[in-house]
Formats: structure tokens, C-alpha cells, sequence
């Protein structure tokens, strides 16, 4: 009885999971599913962190962001670590170091000044491809006519 309910609450994580990534990508995502979807996971916290931080490591950048937001969402510490590790880790670029040090302090782990200088290898870059997406978005009219009609 024990392996049945174990393998459906496997497999109930694993669907409420690909379908939080598949909306978050396909921006299909709204503030009800990401609620219902967190929400549901609840009920499995270690099964849900479990198969979050095994898709960290996903070689698709946009699943990966995808969990990140579930972790911070989930709220759980135990994602820390596997989160820490993503610092020190070299396939990972800047721009995805950032939103793990954001996810990281969302978490309430200590993140100070040195975790930044040693996770960021090139902050300047960073920052102008910040703002360069930023001027892009506001040049966009399409972006943000939604939230802010003229």
C-alpha cells in the first residue's frame, strides 16, 4: 500500500511540476495557477523539493528559471544548498547566479557582499545587459500598454 501512494504522490508532483514550468515558459502563467500549483505541492514538501532541485540542474535555462521561481514560491529552506552549490557551479551564467542569489534571500539565507563578488564573475556586464533589457521593454510598447494604458 505504502509503494502505491508513494509512486502516485511521485508521479501527482511530477505532473503539478512540468505543468508549472510549461505555463511559466509558455507565459501562459497566472497569479490562480502558480497559487494552486504551490499550493498543491504543499501537501508533498519533500517529494516537491526533491524533484525542484534534481530539474536545477535541467539543461534548458528556461526550465531552470522556472524552478527557481517554484523554489522561491515553495519557500522551503532545504533548497538553500542545492541552491548555494548553483553559485559555485560554471555552466551557469551570470544572469542566472543573480536570480539564485535573489531566490537565496527570498529563502532567508545570509547572502552579503562576498557571496556576490564570488558568484558574479562580471557585475559591469550584468548590469548593461540589465538596463539594455530594461530600454527594450520600455521601447516595447506591447510590453507594458497592459499594466500602464496611455
Amino acid at each position: 500500500m505504502g509503494k502505491n501512494k508513494n509512486a502516485k504522490a511521485k508521479k501527482k508532483v511530477a505532473e503539478l511540476i512540468a505543468r508549472f514550468s510549461e505555463r511559466y515558459i509558455s507565459n501562459q502563467m497566472t497569479l490562480e495557477d502558480a497559487e494552486w500549483i504551490t499550493e498543491q505541492l504543499w501537501d508533498f514538501p519533500d517529494e516537491a523539493l526533491s524533484q525542484a532541485v534534481d530539474l536545477l540542474t535541467s539543461p534548458d535555462k528556461n526550465t531552470r528559471k522556472a524552478i527557481l521561481l517554484l523554489l522561491e514560491e515553495l519557500d522551503d529552506p532545504r533548497a538553500v544548498k542545492p541552491l548555494r552549490r548553483m553559485l559555485r557551479n560554471p555552466d551557469y551564467d551570470d544572469e542566472e547566479k543573480m536570480r539564485v542569489l535573489y531566490v537565496l534571500e527570498q529563502l532567508g539565507a545570509r547572502v552579503d557582499e562576498d557571496t556576490y563578488r564570488r558568484a558574479i564573475s562580471d557585475p559591469e556586464a550584468l548590469m548593461r545587459n540589465s538596463i539594455d533589457r530594461l530600454l527594450e521593454t520600455i521601447e516595447d510598447r506591447s510590453r507594458w500598454i497592459h499594466f500602464w494604458p496611455c
